[in-house]
């Protein structure tokens, strides 16, 4: 668990330093999860990248790259790489502000991220242009609030198409009640 990370401490203290070393990773299956922000970047064709704590959204080639982030968990060839990314990539916070340079209030679509080699299926909280939400009575980000209910009901024990189906269902009906009152759909990627 790193709480405010830093793009240092993404790349070089959690995956260097500590997944890159785990031995027998064939054997194994490793699970991200990433709450926070996500931006695209407008000058390059809309590319999405992941926002650590020390990079700002009218700098986003500073931050973390998606698709080379899933190429890297690839890469890494664990048996099976969940990712659980409650962010998204609209250039708006949770607060429907504007993120990226000169872009008040607008949502843009970043470009969809390849997930590159190796068995990786992503959980994304939302769709294209859409914010996820947070969801503040529930103390959680309104995707990872649904994600944590369906892992306490099923023990942890649900397959990956009937958990997709049920953070569709469940955030996608809830989102246009909360504040902002607009549509949120979780996304499922997978490679092979």
């Amino acid at each position: 668990l790193t709480e405010d990370a830093t793009k240092q401490m993404i790349l070089e203290e959690e995956l260097e330093d500590w997944v890159e070393r785990i031995p027998d990773r064939e054997k194994k299956n490793l699970i991200v999860y990433y709450a926070g922000h996500g931006v695209p970047d407008v000058k390059n064709k809309n590319k999405a990248y992941i926002l650590p704590t020390d990079v700002r959204g009218t700098s986003p080639q500073r931050g973390i790259a998606l698709d080379a982030f899933y190429s890297r968990l690839g890469d890494l060839a664990f048996h099976q790489t969940s990712v659980f990314l409650d962010a998204c990539f609209s250039g708006v916070n949770r607060e429907n502000e504007g993120v990226t340079d000169g872009l008040r209030g607008v949502e843009i679509e970043a470009e969809e991220a390849e997930l590159g080699g190796g068995s990786v299926v992503v959980f994304s909280a939302a769709q294209g242009n859409e914010t996820a939400q947070g969801y503040p009575e529930q103390g959680h980000g309104l995707f990872t609030y649904y994600l944590l209910k369906e892992m306490q009901e099923t023990g942890g024990v649900i397959n990956f198409g009937l958990l997709s189906d049920r953070l569709k269902r469940n955030v996608s009906t809830r989102a246009p009640q909360l504040k902002m009152r607009k549509a949120q759909t979780p996304a499922t990627t997978a490679t092979q």
